[in-house]
């Protein structure tokens, strides 16, 4: 009897010492990475994302992990990946103009341990940017008519005047009576010449269309409880105070874009409620007051509620080690 109470008390302690270490052998990994946001460039991506954080400790190190396709499940795999340190953006050189890539992002904490799922996936088109030139302006030096040298009207009333004036005799004197040779002031019906002023050039249809919009990013903190993501964006510069307005469209899948809304010239946060596993796309466009559209920037996302991401196959191994673990205990006490 007692060598059956040593016998299951070495066991207990052993197991308890086993597994203490697997405990420390299977630290917590960092959270997921949030706030993502991808802005194209020309052959290049500019993303950024929040700083990740950690149960057990801290995070120090960041992957992002890129390709054309996106990763669903847990059997997709993104082209490429890189570590790219401490820090919080991190430019993609080197990509294709007019291709879509995806991109997403892991933490690494300071024991080395990476997050166990991506971020929520976000996409980007990089192009060339064409070099907008103003146009020119249109003014001209308004040229002014030349006046006919021909006397007026009232200098040939003075000169008719003088004439007469000269050959009155001295005792007759000068009698201010309205003379029948002067003439008449012209009569309604009849033709005047009218002087018109320098003509100047129309002024120039503004066909420049506005800046967009910059950091288009989403939100998905509420996706899981209440099916709804935060779009948020930096509204355009309005170099030139024309900015009227804000059309957000949006589509999901493969589906045609929507009828717009309409959203106001200031608004840079909005609700939009979506349904789980779809695709979307949006795109907010600028509009100033001549009706001139913006290019409009575009943001592509997941609304997938299953956890993908690289630490799905180590968690499969260890709850594996430790099925085997238990077994190998349990055959041995069966043994005493």
């Amino acid at each position: 009897m007692k060598i059956k109470i040593t016998s299951v008390a070495l066991l207990l302690s052993g197991f308890f010492f086993f597994s203490e270490g697997m405990a420390q052998e299977f630290p917590t990994p960092p959270n997921e990475i949030q706030n993502v946001v991808a802005v194209p460039g020309d052959s290049s991506v500019q993303l950024s994302w929040e700083r990740g954080t950690d149960p057990d400790g801290v995070v120090v190190n960041y992957k992002v992990y890129y390709g054309t396709s996106s990763v669903q499940t847990e059997d997709d795999l993104y082209d490429d990946e890189r570590e790219v340190g401490n820090m919080l953006s991190y430019e993609i050189t080197g990509l294709v103009n007019g291709t879509e890539y995806f991109f997403s992002v892991t933490g690494i904490d300071d024991e080395g341990i990476e997050g166990e799922t991506y971020s929520l996936e976000v996409s980007a088109i990089p192009e060339a940017k064409e070099e907008i030139i103003p146009p020119e302006t249109g003014e001209e030096t308004p040229v002014e008519e030349e006046i006919p040298s021909e006397s007026t009207p009232e200098e040939e009333v003075l000169t008719d005047v003088e004439e007469p004036l000269s050959e009155v005799e001295p005792d007759q004197g000068i009698v201010m009576e309205e003379d029948e040779n002067m003439p008449e002031e012209s009569e309604e019906g009849e033709e005047s010449e009218v002087f018109e002023g320098p003509v100047y050039p129309a002024a120039p249809v503004d066909t420049v269309p506005p800046l967009d919009a910059m950091d288009l990013a989403v939100d998905s903190g509420r996706l899981a409880s209440e099916n709804v993501v935060v779009l948020s964006w930096t509204p355009s510069p309005n170099m030139d105070g024309d900015v009227v307005d804000q059309i957000l469209y949006t589509r999901r899948g493969g589906e045609e874009w929507d009828g717009g809304y309409s959203l106001g010239a200031g608004l840079s946060t909005l609700e939009l409620e979506v349904d789980t596993d779809e695709n979307y796309e949006v795109k907010v466009i600028t509009v100033d007051e001549t009706g001139n559209e913006s290019e409009g920037i575009t943001l592509s996302f997941t609304t997938s509620l299953s956890e993908t991401g690289p630490g799905s196959i180590g968690t499969v191994v260890a709850l594996s080690i430790l099925f085997f673990v238990g077994l190998v205990i349990l055959g041995r006490r069966r043994a005493y």
